[in-house]
C-alpha cells in the first residue's frame, strides 16, 4: 500500500467531503471535475538505518496534496483544510495510518509540512491551482 492511499484513507474519515475516484485522486489528476484534490508521492530524505541494518527502519518519501477548483478561494480553502488536518498528525507525534480497502496499517513517525500552502497558477483551463508539501517519515512495509 502507497502512502497516497494511506493519507488518502485519513483525509477520508476527517469529514473533508473527499471520495475517491470522484475528487479525491492519487497520483494523477483527470480533466474533470473540476473541484479535486489529488495527492502524489514523490523523492524525499534518504531512509534511516538502525544499528547496522542493511534494512531501512524508516522511509522519508514526500507527499504533494494538489488542490483545484475554477474558484481560487476555494482551492486556497481546501488546500489550507488539509493542510491544517495533516499537521495535526504531525503534532501528535508516533501516528498508525490505515489503509481500510486493504486492511493495514503503517506507522508514521511524522508528517511534517515544508511550507504553508501557496498558489502554483492555474491549469490549461484556468482553474487555480493550490499545493502544500510535506515530508512523511514512515516505517517501511514488508515485501
Amino acid at each position: 500500500m502507497g502512502m497516497v492511499e494511506e493519507v488518502g484513507t485519513l483525509l477520508l474519515r476527517s469529514d473533508l467531503d473527499l471520495t475517491p475516484g470522484v475528487n479525491l485522486f492519487y497520483m494523477s489528476r483527470p480533466d474533470s471535475p473540476d473541484d479535486v484534490v489529488t495527492l502524489y508521492e514523490y523523492a524525499g530524505s534518504p531512509p534511516e538505518f538502525d544499528h547496522g541494518s542493511r534494512i531501512p527502519e524508516w522511509e522519508s518519501p514526500r507527499l504533494q496534496v494538489l488542490a483545484r477548483s475554477v474558484d481560487g478561494p476555494t482551492a486556497q480553502a481546501r488546500a489550507r483544510i488539509i493542510y491544517l488536518c495533516l499537521s495535526a498528525i504531525c503534532a501528535a507525534g508516533n501516528t498508525w495510518l490505515y489503509d481500510v480497502g486493504n486492511n493495514q496499517r503503517t506507522q508514521y513517525r511524522a508528517l511534517r509540512p515544508l511550507q504553508q500552502p501557496f498558489q502554483m497558477g492555474f491549469d490549461g483551463n484556468r482553474r487555480a491551482l493550490w499545493v502544500v508539501n510535506f515530508e512523511c517519515i514512515r516505517r517501511p512495509i514488508p515485501g
